[in-house]
């Protein structure tokens, strides 16, 4: 085989290593994480859902339910798992200038997705970031604070469905409120709060975009 065909393989081989051992980061931190995160999914569990994953099998496992559980997505950042039929929850790396902060999106399917995000160390120790999702205040446009008492009246909370984009290191936001709205209140609501609210990653914390 010529010389300069081999180098050429070589080559390929190594372009490609960077992403396989980002991946299998992202998976060895899934079977890491704190039971909490996982509390119906233990560690054993959690490895055989990577083994099929990395095989390439679609064959979910079971959490202590006996309800189906399985990795659906993972990337060089980020790694979503389905924890069972009505909830999944996705672990994203963050880059700060000095360590790796894990965020956990945990989104359970209410009237509407509703999403929680806690904050962890590279070693899976709690941080002290944090990130919820904002009073109604915050998503009433200029039309809903004109009539604001009337939205407050209609709109009991909000509840927000999240996800993040590495490519531009932004969190979007998108209200469920019409899902926990009755329907006849649709009128105060409508044009009275912004659909998504977005926040970018500075490498220390969320700051949100003004809309």
């Amino acid at each position: 085989m010529p010389l300069r065909f081999i180098s050429l393989i070589l080559i390929s081989i190594a372009a490609l290593l960077p992403a396989f051992g980002q991946e299998s980061r992202m998976l060895k931190a899934f079977a890491d994480a704190p039971a909490e995160l996982f509390p119906t999914i233990d560690r054993l569990t959690r490895l055989d859902m990577a083994d099929y994953f990395q095989s390439g099998s679609t064959k979910p496992s079971k959490n202590a339910f006996k309800g189906d559980c399985r990795i659906v997505a993972v990337t060089d950042r980020s790694l979503k798992v389905q924890t069972s039929p009505v909830s999944e929850t996705e672990i994203v790396m963050l880059t700060q200038p000095k360590d790796t902060v894990w965020m956990v999106l945990t989104t359970v399917a209410t009237p509407a997705p509703d999403t929680s995000a806690q904050f962890y160390t590279a070693r899976w120790t709690p941080s002290p970031l944090s990130l919820s999702t904002p009073t109604l205040e915050k998503w009433l446009t200029k039309e809903g604070k004109k009539r604001r008492e009337d939205v407050e009246n209609a709109v009991p909370f909000i509840i927000a469905s999240y996800i993040y984009d590495p490519s531009t290191s932004t969190l979007t936001m998108t209200n469920g409120v019409n899902a926990i709205t009755p329907t006849e209140s649709r009128s105060v609501t409508d044009g009275a709060l912004y659909p998504t609210l977005s926040f970018r990653w500075n490498g220390k914390r969320f700051n949100q975009i003004k809309n």
